[in-house]
């Protein structure tokens, strides 16, 4: 699914500090809000955790919403793109299993 396709839900702030401070078990509660709310750049929350080297929040993302890894932010990056760019080998080696 393309950006154009999502709503236009900012992503919640909530979802994104989980992420970002690495609350992975706070993640399912949110579970419903993973395709539906971008960052500004059309982020997913999997490109957020990708980011910002959260590998175990990746991880778990990526187990409740394969989908979101052939998602694309606006400049075409899908999180795979992120994680090579970052250097985040072990969030690369998780995203090709």
């Amino acid at each position: 699914m393309d950006p154009s396709q999502h709503s236009n839900n900012p992503m919640h702030p909530i979802l994104y500090e989980t992420v970002k401070d690495s609350r992975v078990e706070d993640l399912d509660q949110y579970t419903d809000l993973f395709d539906t709310q971008l960052t500004p750049n059309h982020n997913t929350i999997l490109h957020v955790a990708t980011h910002f080297g959260k590998s175990e929040c990746a991880a778990k993302i990526l187990e409740m919403k394969p989908c979101l890894l052939r998602q694309v932010k606006a400049n075409c990056e899908n999180p795979l793109h992120i994680a090579v760019m970052e250097r985040h080998h072990g969030i690369v080696q998780t995203l090709i299993e």
